[in-house]
Order: structure tokens, then sequence, then C-alpha cells
């Protein structure tokens, strides 16, 4: 799984590894990042599959609902995308952050 916000993270932790004089430390900084990252995925994924055992009896009732629904959203992000409006809403979002957040 790859994310743009990972970019500067995964860089910083390879600058850090490359700087250091040791294959070990190296090792040690990047599977620090690895180990990281990988339990943030499993949390996630762990979290959501006891989510969606919850809600599976109501989504398989009327699996078609949620189709229709998905299908929607996926519509509506794309008019957002095509109209410009995502990059109004990218531009409320950052108004809204304190500026030391913005500056990370």
């Amino acid at each position: 799984m790859w994310l743009p916000c990972v970019s500067p993270t995964l860089a910083a932790a390879i600058a850090l590894a490359s700087m250091g004089e040791s294959m070990a430390m190296a090792f040690v900084v990047m599977f620090t990042f690895g180990v990281g990252t990988g339990s943030v995925l499993l949390f996630a994924g762990l979290a959501s599959g006891k989510l969606l055992n919850r809600w599976r009896p109501g989504i398989m009732a009327n699996p078609g609902r949620g189709e229709r629904l998905l299908g929607v959203l996926l519509l509506a992000l794309g008019l957002m995308v095509v109209t410009g409006f995502d990059k109004v809403l990218e531009t409320w979002a950052q108004n809204l952050l304190p500026q030391w957040a913005i500056n990370l």
C-alpha cells in the first residue's frame, strides 16, 4: 500500500539511515519505520474487520443499496475533481488547520 503522504516520512527515514556510518544503525532506522507503518496498517485492518463483521448482516440483506451509495459517492468525487471543487474543499480544510500543522 502506498500513499503520497508517506513520502516525506519515508524520505526522512532513508536520509537518517543513509547518514549513519553503521549498517546496523541503518537497519534499525528502516526496521523501526517498517514496524511503525505496518502496525498502523495492521490495526486498521483488524479494526475494520471487526466493524465489517458487525455490519455484515445489514449489508448483506440489501446489497443493492450499498452499491448505489458507493456509485453516487464515486460520481460525486469525480464531479468534484472535474469542476475543481475538491480544491475549494482543500483550501477550506487548510484554513481550519493551525499554522504549525501546515508547516510540518
